[in-house]
């Protein structure tokens, strides 16, 4: 019974290490506006710093839904080698009122995190969500192969960033 009350605290502990930010010595950039409105619709995860879940993952798309909130519902899907992977639907909302770049995810509760939007282009054809301890990064595009060029200029931003490029996997 001890051993049982010991596990449940060390994943209790580690769910809740989950929602803290390691603090980096310069804050990282977050774009200071997004509109919400053009982001409904569907996505590409064209490049990510993966997470455990998504690690082996060889295609992930996304499909934002808003609500009258301005909070979303995404449905993000993933495949691995052609087969059905991992389908999640989680919560994003602005983490607060006109900071329409940070977002509170919320995967299933408790857990709960902040992403920024780094990097958007104008046109709204692409964008880079990040976590604010450079650990974890996804590349966004409404087509599912982006130009090596434009690819290549997000990562090397990100490098400057301070983001471990070499950890980027491009799908």
């Amino acid at each position: 019974m001890r051993n049982y009350f010991g596990i449940v605290g060390i994943a209790v502990l580690s769910l809740l290490s989950c929602r803290k930010d390691i603090p980096s010595s310069h804050p990282l950039f977050r774009v200071p506006y997004i509109d919400v409105l053009r982001l409904p619709g569907d996505w590409n995860i064209v490049a990510k710093i993966p997470t455990i879940v998504n690690r082996s993952t060889t295609l992930e798309t996304a499909n934002f839904e808003l609500f009258s909130d301005y909070s979303m519902k995404i449905h993000w899907k993933s495949e691995k080698n052609g087969e059905n992977g991992f389908h999640w639907n989680f919560r994003v909302s602005p983490s607060a009122v006109g900071e329409s770049s940070v977002w509170s995810v919320a995967p299933f509760w408790p857990l709960s995190f902040n992403l920024q939007v780094t990097e958007f282009s104008a046109d709204y054809s692409w964008f880079v969500l990040a976590s604010a301890d450079r650990r974890y990064v996804w590349i966004f595009s409404r087509e599912k192969v982006m130009a090596p060029l434009l690819l290549d200029g997000l990562v090397a931003q990100l490098k400057a960033m301070g983001f471990d490029v070499d950890a980027i996997v491009r799908l």
